[in-house]
């Protein structure tokens, strides 16, 4: 058991490091942890969620770029107009006739040539359907060797340029801006 002298004492100092702050050494407390080693499971999932939203959106980002580029594209922009110009295709869907929001398949161009393999929605005021291009680029002359619209929930086929034709008016070359010299027509 202690004595009195020794509690008193142990008092006395107690009492002083509480009052006389002047005496207080700021070593004498522990440091204090970060916030990421207090809370690393939250620092964890913080980061992987960051990585998620970063990863996800550069995804979506290229898919949006990839879609501009192909709606963009000689070989899409010719065969809407052919597909919104075919009365047989308003007459099923209705018009006027829209293309949907994506297009699946590949263009690759190179130069003068290339070729198209594409699929895309179209849609009318009565119906829908999908339109099927097959072409090529020679010289900067796109050919249709398919463009066929399939009408949705029905069997209806419309086929604008049979597979394997390369006549008609499938040749078509891209319309270029004119310039004018100044001069109004």
């Amino acid at each position: 058991m202690p004595t009195e002298r020794g509690c008193a004492a142990a008092g006395s100092d107690y009492n002083q490091g509480i009052h006389g702050l002047e005496n207080w050494d700021m070593t004498d407390t522990p440091p204090q942890q970060s916030w990421i080693a207090r809370n690393p499971l939250k620092f964890v999932i913080g980061c992987v969620g960051a990585l998620v939203v970063v990863t996800m959106s550069l995804s979506i980002g290229i898919i949006c770029f990839v879609l501009y580029v192909m709606k963009a594209s000689d070989a899409f922009q010719l065969s809407l107009k052919q597909v919104q110009a075919d009365s047989r295709v308003q007459a099923e869907l209705g018009a006027p006739i829209k293309d949907g929001w994506y297009v699946l398949g590949n263009i690759n161009t190179g130069g003068d040539g290339g070729n198209a393999n594409i699929y895309y929605p179209i849609s009318g005021s009565k119906g829908s359907g999908t339109v099927q291009v097959q072409a090529t680029k020679n010289m900067g002359t796109w050919s249709f060797q398919k463009l066929v619209v399939t009408v949705d929930g029905q069997k209806t086929v419309v086929t604008l340029i049979p597979a394997g034709s390369t006549t008609g008016p499938d040749k078509l070359t891209p319309e270029k801006p004119t310039e004018t010299d100044g001069e109004n027509p």
